[in-house]
Parts: structure tokens; C-alpha cells; sequence
């Protein structure tokens, strides 16, 4: 879920770094002359940011904007005069000086005071949203929390002050909050999938599987696959560690259905087929793993145990020569497993073949000398089973087995 957080804190981290700028310019009348009390206002379109100033005496205005690089409308607006809206595009970092001429007209009338005090509570709560958004960049979890939550009561339709504090509760671990928080967002921003995935986080965070998974539909619905395939990629993780193959198998395949760029879940579907004998299917989504990762062990260890199981020896043997040279300790760790398996269900011949191969990537193996030992004495060739044992004990003269092959080589 590590990742799943730190993915949703994007908007947190975007806002801390926020660089502002701000507009200033002249209301002038058509004649040149500057109209004072002009009414000015910028708005954000993506987020619920207000700011508003009017124009003194001389038809001047300034406006600081916290976040510069979002987009934003002005409009201006005095009783007498047509009014104005269009977009700006404030300068990062610096200052936009524009002018504005109203025309005489039958424009509209300032704002009524419940506009100009909703706008005054959006500019408290913006203040204070900046300030958990400083706290969370300290690393004050707590802080940021207790801002976040001040600045929804001040303006409880405010989506982005909500959001913050379900990503901040997420992080603290605090799940039901962060439910509670992420059907806010919800209920504001309706057609946008964000509170949806934090929703599904705080259901899965508090142990909510069923609740959290009923929720996956919605966010394919809302075409935000690619954090549909991630969640579906941890319920079928989540499947693998209590052993729930069926499930863990659907999920990863659904995974790559929605998300075909999800290479990690090839590989994991991969493992679970090629321990269950579908070693073609195995041998594709290893395949399709190796594509974007053609040196990585895990995937060339599947491609090594299908060719083996579907009976094609020699491209067996290619893919065991590359996994070698890739990560020889994974080959010998896999093959001593093998080999044990077959020696302590009797079938000492298809065990030594084994335990030789590790000899032949790494002649030093002490586990694989021991081993064959083992095999050696129960074929009868003692001689080679002495060489064995005693080349184990050379390597790992302290090894738990150690007094076990001493007592053999006496009794040989």
C-alpha cells in the first residue's frame, strides 16, 4: 500500500511546492480615466480558490495568488459599467500587469454581501489549508490534520481542504476519518475519481475488504484504470499469502486486462501457473514480463521450470544458462529444493542428475557436495560419496550437517 499513499499525497506535495505570482493593473473607463470601487475577483477553475480586491481611486488593483501555475478567470465587475470575465494566465514566480476598460452600460451591480462573505470564509480557509500543507511538508501529521479539518469547518464545501485531510489520514493510519473525508470529496467532485480512490483505501486500510473491493467496479466505470489494475494487483497479493490461488489468479489476470503496462503482475501470474502445471500459459506471461525486464532472475527462473515442464530440453537448458549467469545463488537455491524432493521420495537417480547440475554453475557448493554424498552412498559407489563428504566438510566444516557426514565418512 506503500505506494498507493504515496501516489495519492501527490496533490499535498504539489500544493506545499505551490509557486505564487500575482496580477495587478489599472480600471479605466473608456475616456482613459480610472473608476474606483470596481470590484475584482480571480478564480481558480480546477479548485475552489477565491481572491478579490477593489480598485482605489486612482482605478488600481493587486491580487497575490498562492499557486500561480493553476488556471484562473478574472472578472471585474461595477455598478454602471459592463462587466468583464475572461482567463488570465498569472506569471510564476512574478507579476502579470493588466489593464481593463469598462464600458458604460447596463452591467451588472456589485456582489451582494453573502457573495463577498463566502468568498472572505474560501480566502480564510485557503489561508489555513496553506498552513496544514506547511505542517504536512515538516512532517507534522498531526498539524496538518487539525489544519486541514479547521479549514473544512470554515468552508465545508471546500473539495480540496477535504482531500488533504483524507490523504493525511491515510497516512496516519486513521481510517475511518479518512472514509469519512474521501465521501466528502465525493459528494463535491461527483464526476472526479480521486475521492473515489481514497475511499477504497480507507474501506481497505480498515479492514474492509469486501466494502473496498465492491468499489472497484466504480473506478473502472470512471475509466481510472490504471489505479483500478494496482488495487486489483494487491487483492491478488493479498490472495497469494493465504494460499487463495483462484482468486489471486483471477486478480492478476484482470490486472493486466485493465492494464496491460502492469509488468510485475505478468510475472506473479506466471509464478502461480507454472507451480500449477500450466506451463504454456506460465511461459507467455513470463514472456510478456522479460519483455521490459529481460535480465531479471524471477522471470527467467519461470521460463527455466515451463520449458522444463513442457519437456523441451535444450531450450530448458539455454533458459538455465542465462538464469546461471544471471543469479547463480537462485538457480542452486531452486534446484537443491528439487533435488531434496526427489531424493526423499526414493527417486535418487533424477536427484543426483539434479544436485550435478548445480556442481556444474557453482563447483563450491557445499549443500549440493553433501547431498550427493547422500546419493552416492545409496547407489553403493562409496568412493564417490567420500569425495562428496569430504569436500563438504571442507567447504562447511561448521555446518549443522557436518557431524552427520563425519560419522558417514567413519562408517564408509
Amino acid at each position: 500500500m506503500k505506494k498507493l499513499l504515496a501516489a495519492s499525497l501527490l496533490l499535498l506535495a504539489t500544493a506545499a511546492h505551490a509557486s505564487p505570482g500575482r496580477v495587478t493593473g489599472l480600471i479605466l473607463d473608456p475616456a482613459g480615466e480610472p473608476i474606483e470601487g470596481a470590484q475584482v475577483t480571480v478564480r481558480a477553475r480546477e479548485i475552489q480558490m477565491v481572491r478579490s480586491a477593489t480598485s482605489d481611486k486612482k482605478g488600481r488593483y493587486s491580487l497575490t495568488l498562492a499557486d500561480a501555475t493553476r488556471t484562473f478567470d478574472i472578472s471585474i465587475v461595477k455598478e454602471g459599467y459592463a462587466p468583464i470575465e475572461e482567463p488570465i494566465n498569472p506569471v510564476v514566480g512574478g507579476m502579470l500587469r493588466q489593464n481593463f476598460v469598462l464600458q458604460p452600460g447596463g452591467g451588472s451591480a456589485a456582489p451582494p454581501p453573502e457573495e463577498l462573505a463566502r468568498i472572505d470564509s474560501r480566502n480564510e480557509a485557503a489561508k489555513i489549508y496553506n498552513a496544514g500543507a506547511q505542517a504536512f511538508e515538516a512532517g507534522d501529521l498531526a498539524g496538518a490534520a487539525a489544519k486541514f479539518r479547521e479549514a473544512v469547518e470554515v468552508e465545508p464545501d471546500l473539495p480540496l481542504a477535504w482531500a488533504a485531510l483524507a490523504r493525511v489520514e491515510l497516512e496516519r493510519k486513521e481510517w475511518e476519518s479518512a472514509r469519512l473525508a474521501a465521501l466528502e470529496v465525493r459528494r463535491l467532485t461527483p464526476n472526479e475519481p480521486l475521492g473515489l480512490r481514497m475511499h477504497y483505501d480507507a474501506l481497505w486500510g480498515g479492514g474492509r475488504r469486501g466494502e473496498a473491493e465492491a468499489l472497484l467496479e466504480e473506478l473502472v466505470a470512471a475509466e481510472d484504470l490504471e489505479s483500478a489494475s494496482i488495487r486489483l494487483y494487491n487483492i491478488g497479493v493479498e490472495a497469494v499469502k493465504v494460499q487463495d490461488w483462484a482468486k489471486a489468479k483471477a486478480s492478476f489476470q484482470r490486472t493486466v486486462e485493465l492494464d496491460p503496462n502492469l509488468h510485475l503482475a505478468y510475472l506473479t501470474l506466471s509464478q502461480i501457473q507454472v507451480n500449477q502445471g500450466e506451463y504454456a500459459e506460465a511461459l507467455a506471461n513470463a514472456e510478456r514480463f522479460l519483455a521490459t525486464s529481460p535480465d531479471d532472475p524471477r522471470g527467467l527462473q519461470v521460463v527455466f521450470n515451463a520449458y522444463r515442464g513442457l519437456g523441451e530440453t535444450e531450450k530448458a537448458d539455454a533458459a538455465y544458462a542465462q538464469l546461471s549467469a544471471a543469479a547463480p545463488d537462485m538457480v542452486a537455491d531452486a534446484l537443491m529444493v528439487e533435488g531434496r524432493a526427489n531424493f526423499n521420495n526414493g527417486n535418487v537417480a533424477a536427484a543426483t542428475g539434479v544436485f550435478e547440475r548445480i556442481l556444474q554453475g557453482n563447483p563450491d557448493h557445499p549443500k549440493a557436495h553433501y547431498m550427493l554424498g547422500l546419493c552416492y552412498a545409496s547407489g553403493g559407489n562409496l568412493a564417490s560419496a567420500k569425495s562428496h563428504l569430504s569436500r563438504f566438510l571442507e567447504l562447511a566444516p561448521d555446518d549443522p550437517e557436518a557431524e552427520l557426514a563425519r560419522q558417514m565418512l567413519a562408517s564408509l
